[in-house]
């Protein structure tokens, strides 16, 4: 809940925050509710790449030390923002992808990036030796099978605009 009045604000802007909650479709009401009907809303989320290239190859490696760990899997569902954004009074007025290439001093730092961005949780219900072993794994894939060789952080995020509809 936003602790705001109806149709009390002119812009609301949310980065990369709505694909971690649970209830994105009662959020999405929340914006509409306090948004302005001349207001507009901005936000942010990862792109499709999550699921390509070596992105694939990363989530092979988390998906196979996500069952050693007897953890749930949590595939992300395809989430149509569009469909989101219309049930909750929104409309999607523009929406771009755009490719984002982060220099990173290597491997190791990649590697420090994916754990603080995404699987922090997993790596802590690994035991030692396991966690040294993901950890292992992760490095090589990035060092071979990388497009950067992890020198990078290549991926890319959607942006959209939205109204009140």
């Amino acid at each position: 809940a936003i602790s705001l009045p109806d149709s009390s604000v002119d812009t609301v802007f949310c980065a990369f925050v709505l694909h971690f909650l649970a209830e994105r479709a009662r959020a999405l009401g929340e914006v509409a509710r306090v948004l302005h009907p001349a207001g507009t809303f901005a936000m942010s989320v990862p792109g499709p790449a999550l699921s390509e290239g070596w992105w694939a190859e990363y989530n092979a490696i988390i998906d196979d030390f996500g069952r050693r760990a007897k953890l749930p899997k949590h595939d992300l569902p395809a989430i149509v923002w569009r469909d989101l954004a219309a049930a909750a009074g929104l409309r999607v007025v523009q929406q771009e992808t755009v490719d984002v290439i982060v220099p990173l001093e290597g491997p190791e730092q990649h590697w420090d990036w994916l754990v603080s961005h995404s699987h922090r949780a997993l790596y802590d219900a690994l035991d030692a030796a396991e966690q040294v072993e993901l950890r292992r794994q992760v490095l090589c894939s990035l060092r071979e099978q990388h497009p950067s060789a992890g020198q990078h952080l290549v991926t890319n995020a959607s942006f959209y605009q939205m109204v009140r509809s």
